[in-house]
């Protein structure tokens, strides 16, 4: 249970205790595109929507709710350009992992509330959170 997703890449055999979980990107999809997904402030409103939570706010990302995110569907074009910002916070962090990235993300969420075609107003409902 926690107040926010935490979605990293790992390229290393690895083995996860009972509280952690791990995805695979659908085939064909570049795992920093779903990175960058799972890591929006979208998906953080649309957890707090489907989600149960542990009585004391803190949303539930366990397995019956992140399997359920929807990935958009984008056009290569898009799919690159979240690809980019995502490996430029990755850059950033593997640098210096105090790196502050918050316009970058905030660029990727950006970009991820065109992708699912978010209106003004949706968009304001998202960002409250």
């Amino acid at each position: 249970m926690t107040d926010i997703g935490r979605f990293a890449l790992c390229a290393e055999e690895v083995y996860l205790l009972n509280s952690a979980y791990f995805l695979l990107p659908p085939a064909g999809m570049d795992p920093k595109f779903m990175l960058g997904i799972l890591n929006s402030s979208t998906i953080r409103f649309y957890l707090t929507q489907i989600a149960g939570t542990s009585g004391m706010g803190t949303s539930r990302w366990i397995n019956n709710y992140v399997k359920e995110f929807p990935i958009p569907d984008a056009s290569v074009h898009d799919r690159k350009s979240v690809i980019r910002l995502v490996e430029r916070v990755l850059d950033a962090k593997a640098t210096n992992p105090d790196a502050d990235t918050t316009a970058l993300e905030e660029e990727i969420d950006l970009l991820v509330f065109g992708l699912y075609g978010l209106t003004a107003e949706e968009i304001a409902a998202v960002d409250r959170k």
